[in-house]
């Protein structure tokens, strides 16, 4: 068995995007199967490198905060902007269940409009700030960690790169 390969499980992957990637994978390969730890090892290696300027671990911190924003359209900046500011504001850092979490994120998702998200539109907000080290899932107990100073340098980002675009 080769050392240098992993096997994972990857949720929550937006249908359409898999179903072309299969349907290419099948046209290239005659199978997705065959290749597709390929395909996903070139597809992620791309993306950090041209999309978020990350070729290796040096880089990783100023080349995804430079463009950390580039794929989020202007109503998911103003959602993420009003949880970035209730979690900085109302919420100390310390240790909150994923109910409370949740609650937050539909509550802000509420106020901006979005009455009813599905359970994979609250995953996918809370995979975005674990991404960027505001939350932070304590093993031991399954609680989040909640870091308002990232919170507020999210925030900031947000809002320089708003006022930057206008």
């Amino acid at each position: 068995m080769n050392r240098d390969r992993i096997s994972t499980t990857i949720k929550h992957i937006d249908r359409e995007t898999w179903e072309l990637a299969k349907a290419f994978l099948q046209s290239e390969h005659g199978t997705h199967y065959a290749n597709l730890g390929e395909f996903i090892s070139y597809c992620i290696r791309y993306t950090l490198a041209n999309d978020f300027n990350v070729r290796d671990f040096k880089s990783l911190n100023s080349g995804s905060k430079s463009n950390f924003h580039n794929n989020i359209s202007e109503k998911k900046k103003e959602m993420i902007v009003n949880m970035c500011k209730e979690f900085a504001e109302e919420f100390p850092e310390d240790k909150y269940t994923i109910s409370t979490i949740r609650n937050i994120i539909v509550r802000a998702l509420a106020e901006s409009g979005q009455l009813a998200p599905s359970k994979q539109t609250i995953y996918n907000y809370i995979n975005f700030f674990i991404a960027n080290r505001a939350l932070i899932r304590d093993t031991r107990s399954g609680n989040y960690i909640v870091r308002p100073k990232r919170f507020k340098e999210i925030l900031e980002r947000l809002v320089d790169d708003s006022s930057l675009s206008q």
